[in-house]
Parts: C-alpha cells; structure tokens; sequence
C-alpha cells in the first residue's frame, strides 16, 4: 500500500513540475531574513574591523591624553618644587649685596652656588635640570645674580653656557617676570626660547625678612629631555593602536568567514526549506485531491444503494445493501477527516468567531449521531453548571468540530451505558474567559500508557480493538490540531474497563446574558404584508409585544426603541448604514435583519440574517439565538 502511496506522491511531484509556476509558487524567503545576510564577506569583515577598531583607537587616544596631562603635571610640580627647594637654599640678605660683575669671586657668592649645588644634587637625582640660577628685577631689566653652571661651552653649541653676575637677560620668560614681580612660584604652561635653548623652567620668589622680593630662583629643562619623559606613552599609545589594528583585522577577517559559512548554511536551509515545503504540498494535494476524487463516486454509491434500499428487497438482500450503506458512510467518514486534517496541516482552514447558544451547540452535535446512539441503545445527558451563560463568542464551528468528534468516538467504543457531556464556564473581569467541555463515556476505556499518545496522527492503541470498533486513528489527530488552531487544550483520562473522559478547554472572546422582561418589546419595519404578519406572529408566539412601524423615522422616534428586545428590519427598507444606525439606538435589542443576504459584510451590525423566502423556525430559531 504504501508503495503506491509514493509511487502516486512522485507521479505528483513530477505533475507539478510541469503546471504553471502561480499552482506551486517558490517559497519566498523568510520576511525576517537580516539584511546583512546578503553582503559581501568582504563588506561584513570591513564592516567589522571599522566597529572594533575606531572605538578602540578613540579610547587608546582618550586614556594617551590623559596620561600625557598627567605626567605633563607631575614634570611640572617637580620643576616647581626643585625652584621653591633652591629659593630656600639662597641667603636673602647676601643675596641681596650682590650688585657688581666683581663680587663673582668673592666668598659670599661662591658660598650661595656650593649652597644651590648641594639643593640641586639632592632633588634632582635623575640630572634632568639642565640650568638652575638666581636673577634680580633692575628696573624693566631682568639681570643674573648666581648660576652654578660651570664655565665654557660644555654642550658645544657655541654659547657660553654660564651666565655671569649682573649680566642682562636678554629675553626672558614671561613667568620669572611674573614671578619678580608678584612674590608667587609660577611653571611654565609653554616652552619659551632664549640665546641657550628652548626651556620650560619654574620659578620660585626669594623673600628676605621683610618679606620683601630680593630677587626669584629659576630651574631649566630643555624641551628635547621634556620630550623625552613624554615619549615614553606615545611608544605605549602608538603600540597599543598597532594592537588594536590588529584585532580589528582579526575580528574582521574572522566575520568575513563566518559570514561566508552562515551565508553559504542559510542558503542550504533555505533550499531544504523550500523542498520540505513542496513535499508537504505535494502530500497535503495528493491527499486533499484522493478525498475529493473518492468522495465523488462514494456519494453516488450511498445515495444509490439508499435508494436501492427503498426498493423491495429480500432479508439477505437488505442485510446486504444495510453493510454497504454502513462501510460507504464509515469510508466517507475516513476521507473527511483526511481532508479536513490536510487543510489544517497546511494552514488553509481559517474560521471566524460567531457568537452562539449553549444548548444550540450541544444539540447540533448530538443531531448527527442520533441513528448511531439509537441502535447502539445509548443515551446523551448534557449537564450544564448554573453559571454558564447562555450566549458565548468563540470559533464554534471548530468547537462543534472537535465535540462531535469525541461523540463519534464515545459512540464508537461504548456498546452500554451511555455518553455524558458537561460543561462549565470560567469568566474573566474582560467579559471573556474559558468553557470547560467534558466527553465522558462509559466504554471499554485505554490502558493509562497509551492515553498519552492517543493524540498523534495514525496512532491506535490496539489493533485488535480496532478491528471490532473501527477507526483509523485521525480524528483524535484531528481534534488536537482543531485545538491548537483555536489556542485551546485538549487532554483525556482513561482507565480499562471504566470509560473516559475527553476534556477540551477553549477560550471565549464574550459571554452574554439576555435579561428579558414579562413583556420584553419587539419592533417590525416591513412593507411586505406577509413578511409582516409571519413576524408578528412569531414574535408573539415567543410572549414579545410587537410595534409595527412604516418607515425609519416612525422607528427612530418611537420614545420605547431604546427599551426594544427585538428588532426585525427587512433588507430591503434598510441599508447596512442604517441598520448600523439603529444598532446604536437600540444596543440591548437583538437586531434580525430579513430578507438579506448571507455574507457577513453585507449588515455587519446585525446579529442574525434570516435569508428569502421567511420561514418560521428560522424567524423562531433567529429570536433563540
């Protein structure tokens, strides 16, 4: 059997190779696919490198700068405190008598260089100050006092390196200026150029007892040994960017190749996706296509043999018509639920909610199963809680679907007893909430390690069973799929011998309670005089008091419309705006609009349509509804 089943799937396959591409459209790819997917390697390694490496170069750059104002800083202190150290070292007051080029070999000024050289060798351990000395202010004049530098031209630039007592300085820092002049220790914020070299310096006041300026200390770094401590971090910033270049190039030449990898997956996917899709298409119109073909003839075999059966027959002759009529309807039964099954496996059933009437529901599952229950002689008791409410919004057509599939089920393996269906309801604060069914049976029941599985497509617990109940093992299949299409639950207890019990929750978008009055109000806008008459009729048969009107002003002014119960409004009086508008007048009335057509969107505002020609029950079953 199965054999052929592929043999026909690949006969199929080949079928939709050779139809036009809109009967079996290409799987278009994902609407979620990253746009990046579809780059160049190249472009996602560029892209890569470009997001690790400026934000790591900016942050190398950020944590460079301010390592470099820090140290900046710290030269600088130490330049000052190096010049307060030697201003302390300077006696004032001999200090203050040195004024003449002659003094310079006397006692007292070779006293104060020993005393500077020593301050000097004690806070300068790493010989960075290349000049250290005195100067007085001489009018606008700045002039040397002392400078321990020795004579001669130790760094052969061609200047004498030692500056002489009262000799001029010619171009000074603005700072020592400063500094002479206002009393405060002050450092250079800039380089400053003079005839011995490029210098930032520090400068400290020297105060006598009178606290008077005798005169300012200064200590000289040249630039290039300034330089020098700073080069250290732009080595460390200028390796650390090579690194982070590095990794960058890295990271993006790793990424180009995942991305080459995922790229060259996702297509693989894609392409098993697409072949996945087209075999479960091929499968779902192969079966949807073998039911219909089959269901075909099968209807004329029943409806033949139905009227064969009409005819006169002998007993063997009836007995034997009777088993076709019964193998053709369980066949028939088979093929529905493989179509309905395929239609829900490929996403092609889609039902809208409606709203409808407890007991109408349960009725209308139990009204097929009637000849079934009464020649098995079982009996259905349907047991509804108190607080149910009558009216519920849902997708009834699949809960009818699923319930009458669990009847089908308890008739099927219950050969005494009879079938219970019980039902309550959970409400929430939305107006919403839940109905809770329950299909108990008082049959041969399933052992408690099959209960699981009874849900999976072809599944049958024994085969034996089987054989003597009948059953392909798809309705079960089916009634979870329903399920999981309305987002309810579906679940069953079970024991041997003791029955079961089917139990679906499913959830409910409105319940409604119609609070009707002794004398509730009904309302019937119709010039057909029959139309008229059948309604009035009807509708007072039901215990309404009926208002018939002629025309939409006579309703719309009518000072009890608001307190209606029923509205009944003839199609052909009335648009789908006005109906609309006369639900906003009358929004506790049920509004039944005659004579119009079945679409739900040719009078969306009103709660039943009954079609032409008027009957009766439907006007009857329209005002239970």
């Amino acid at each position: 059997m199965w054999r052929h089943f592929r043999k026909a799937c690949l006969w199929c396959a080949s079928v939709h190779q050779t139809v036009p591409e809109k009967r079996l459209p290409t799987a278009a790819p994902p609407s979620h696919q990253l746009p990046w997917l579809s780059w160049h390697p190249g472009l996602v390694g560029l892209v890569t490198f470009l997001l690790v490496v400026v934000p790591l170069l900016i942050a190398v750059w950020n944590m460079h700068s301010q390592a470099d104002r820090i140290l900046k800083a710290t030269i600088q202190e130490q330049l000052l405190s190096s010049a307060r150290v030697l201003a302390q070292s300077v006696d004032p007051d001999v200090h203050a008598t040195l004024k003449k080029a002659e003094q310079e070999k006397s006692p007292q000024y070779e006293a104060l260089v020993r005393r500077m050289e020593q301050a000097r060798s004690t806070i300068d351990t790493v010989r960075m100050i290349k000049f250290s000395y005195t100067c007085v202010l001489d009018g606008d004049d700045v002039r040397f006092v002392v400078d321990t530098t020795p004579e001669g031209d130790a760094d052969h630039d061609g200047t004498e390196d030692k500056a002489h007592l009262m000799e001029l300085y010619e171009h000074p820092s603005p700072t020592l200026r400063h500094v002479l002049l206002n009393g405060v220790a002050m450092v250079d914020q800039k380089p400053y150029s003079d005839r011995w070299g490029t210098f930032m310096s520090a400068f400290a006041p020297i105060i006598d007892a009178r606290r008077q300026v005798v005169g300012a200390t200064g200590v000289d770094v040249s630039l290039e040994d300034f330089e020098l401590q700073r080069s250290g971090l732009r080595h460390v910033a200028t390796l650390s960017a090579f690194g982070v270049i590095f990794l960058a190039y890295l990271a993006g030449h790793g990424m180009a190749g995942y991305h080459s990898r995922l790229k060259s997956s996702v297509q693989s996917l894609m392409k098993a996706n697409e072949a996945a899709m087209t075999a479960e298409r091929v499968k779902n119109d192969f079966l949807g296509a073998m039911s219909h073909e089959l269901r075909t003839p099968l209807n004329a075999v029943l409806g033949m043999s139905e009227m064969l059966a009409q005819t006169k027959l002998d007993a063997s002759q009836q007995e034997m018509i009777t088993t076709v009529q019964r193998s053709g309807e369980s066949l028939l039964g088979t093929l529905t639920s493989i179509l309905e099954f395929t239609q829900l496996d490929g996403g092609r059933s889609q039902v809208k909610a409606e709203e409808t009437h407890l007991d109408t529901l349960l009725q209308e599952v139990q009204k097929p199963h009637e000849a079934a229950l009464r020649e098995k002689g079982l009996t259905v008791v349907h047991q509804i809680e108190e607080n149910c409410p009558p009216f519920f919004t849902a997708q009834t057509a699949l809960i009818r679907q699923v319930l009458s599939h669990l009847v089908s089920n308890a008739i099927k393996f219950t050969d005494t007893g009879g079938i219970e269906i019980r039902v309550k309801a959970t409400r929430h604060d939305t107006g919403g909430g839940r109905l809770h069914f329950e299909v108990r049976d008082t049959g041969i029941g399933i052992a408690g390690h099959h209960v699981t599985r009874l849900f999976e497509p072809l599944f049958q617990a024994d085969g034996g069973t089987t054989r003597r109940h009948g059953g392909t093992g798809m309705g079960l299949a089916l009634c979870k799929r329903l399920c999981d299409a309305m987002k309810a639950h579906i679940w069953a207890e079970s024991k041997p011998g003791q029955g079961s019990s089917f139990h679906v929750d499913v959830p409910v978008e409105v319940f409604r309670t119609i609070v009707v009055s002794a004398s509730p109000l009904a309302f019937v806008w119709t010039h057909d005089s029959t139309a008229r008459m059948l309604a009035t009729r009807v509708i007072e048969k039901n215990g309404s008091v009926v208002h018939a009107v002629n025309s939409l002003g006579e309703l719309k002014n009518h000072a009890q419309l608001t307190e209606a119960a029923f509205l009944v409004i003839d199609a052909h009086e009335a648009s789908a705006e006005t109906v609309a508008e006369l639900r906003g007048l009358a929004k506790a009335a049920r509004l039944i609009v005659i004579h119009g057509q079945t679409e739900p969107n040719s009078h969306p505002a009103a709660d039943v349509i009954v079609p032409a020609p008027v009957k009766p029950a439907d006007l009857r079953k329209a005002l239970e509804l």
